[in-house]
């Protein structure tokens, strides 16, 4: 699935406890219904907790970031706290540039790109369905044009690693 400039929801206030073994995660659907399945502020991610939350979608999300880390020299990662409508998102760096936020979800995650003109156009040339489908004209925002894919599949993988290659290029 493809969305474009989400409006993240709000996380249920939930006990400690609960947050920290992953239980008890909830999210409202507001708009789109996007929001990071981590959502308390004083409990950084770890490793582990991304394995509870994403499940099958583990394997999905290392892929990506194995792409990244061999395709881009000084790679780099760093998680960041947005607040509780967005929760904790993964940001992916080349050097001093961010190629995309990654924001884990309850058995799926979100890669978000803001993509400049020049990358806007080569997605929308791509001979893929799902890379044309994400950028349109209507999509422009102050940044360049903002962009999310919903990753369930290793299509969707596929799709994700399209958009960090065109992005790379501009």
């Amino acid at each position: 699935m493809i969305f474009v400039r989400p409006r993240y929801s709000v996380c249920a206030i939930s006990t400690e406890s609960a947050m920290k073994d992953l239980i008890g995660v909830f999210r409202y659907p507001v708009g789109n219904g996007m929001t990071s399945a981590l959502c308390d502020k004083t409990i950084r991610p770890t490793d582990e907790d991304i394995t509870k939350v994403l499940a099958d979608s583990r394997p999905l999300w290392d892929s990506l970031r194995e792409h990244v880390a061999s395709a881009y020299g000084k790679y780099g990662e760093e998680w960041k706290f947005y607040g509780a409508k967005a929760g904790w998102i993964l940001a992916v760096f080349s050097g001093k540039r961010r190629l995309a936020n990654m924001i884990p979800m309850n058995g799926h995650f979100m890669v978000g790109f803001t993509l400049s003109e020049k990358a806007a156009d080569a997605a929308r040339s791509s001979s893929s369905d799902v890379v044309r489908s994400v950028v349109s004209d209507e999509k422009l925002c102050v940044c360049g044009y903002e962009a999310m894919i919903e990753i369930h599949t290793s299509e969707d993988t596929e799709a994700a690693k399209q958009l960090l290659e065109i992005k790379g290029k501009s």
